[in-house]
């Protein structure tokens, strides 16, 4: 016990790596001919391609957002390797973030599954962390998540559109159609489903919100409403249903990493 680990903080920095890289990319892509990287700036490929999912160009900001958000996630990541709690370092022990989640940085985010897991004892004993999970890693994942769902979306409506003999107007049904769908099912999972995973995060509407905003009005309406339902419900289950409401049967993590499968420690 109390011995460092090496494998989860390699994992942190080439997930920080390959973030620092994506956002200098971002920003040469910003500038477009005069990075002497790109040909075009973002904003110039955007309107040459316009498709009914195309967001206004101002709301391209963003990505500069989501950017900011996720360098403060991996800020606090890297503040847990020199904090050190009761069992062991705060990176090793609770396995709050598994090496299963590091590995999912490095290409597409997913959120993390031991919130659930070790969240009793991170009430108990870390408030102050189980927050910052919930409002960096969480919330900062669906963030991510939702703007670049939305993006591959009006990716593929450019792409049927330029290079098969659909029309317009059926390529960004297609994409619009999909996207209700992943509204529809997500808005189940979350509330019906996945509560205990993911109860405070709610970053997911308002990006939809904005991505659509002044454009697809049915769609835009759904996310408003879902949202709106979304955030009261939150609320009276924060306060009739908590997440911990019995010290008893919160356990140690050493209890709790003798029933994980190796990819979640």
């Amino acid at each position: 016990m109390g011995v460092p680990t090496v494998g989860r903080p390699v994992l942190m920095f080439l997930g920080l790596i390959s973030f620092s890289a994506a956002f200098a990319l971002n920003i040469l892509a910003g500038l477009g001919a005069s990075s002497g990287v790109f040909k075009q700036s973002t904003e110039d490929v955007t309107l040459k391609y316009l498709t009914p999912l195309t967001p206004a160009s101002w709301s391209l900001f963003v990505w500069d957002f989501i950017y900011v958000w996720l360098f403060f996630m991996f800020l606090y990541f890297l503040a847990g390797l020199c904090r050190r709690g009761v069992y062991e370092w705060m990176y090793t022990s609770p396995a709050v973030l598994p090496y299963g989640f590091h590995v999912s940085l490095l290409d597409l985010p997913v959120p993390p599954r031991g919130l659930k897991v070790y969240g009793g004892w991170l009430h108990t004993h870390h408030p102050a962390d189980l927050w910052a999970i919930r409002l960096l890693v969480q919330n900062g994942v669906e963030l991510y998540a939702a703007w670049s769902s939305i993006s591959t979306l009006m990716s593929v409506s450019i792409y049927l559109e330029h290079y098969t003999p659909t029309s317009r107007c059926d390529c960004a049904t297609f994409s619009l159609m999909v996207l209700l769908m992943e509204l529809l099912a997500w808005f189940l999972l979350e509330n019906f489903y996945l509560d205990e995973h993911v109860r405070y995060v709610l970053t997911g509407y308002p990006v939809v919100i904005l991505w659509l905003s002044g454009s697809i009005r049915v769609i835009l309406l759904t996310a408003c409403v879902m949202f709106l339902v979304r955030v009261p419900l939150v609320t009276w289950r924060h306060l009739r249903r908590p997440l911990y409401s019995d010290p008893f049967m919160v356990r140690s993590p050493g209890e709790i990493a003798l029933t994980q499968r190796r990819v979640f420690l």
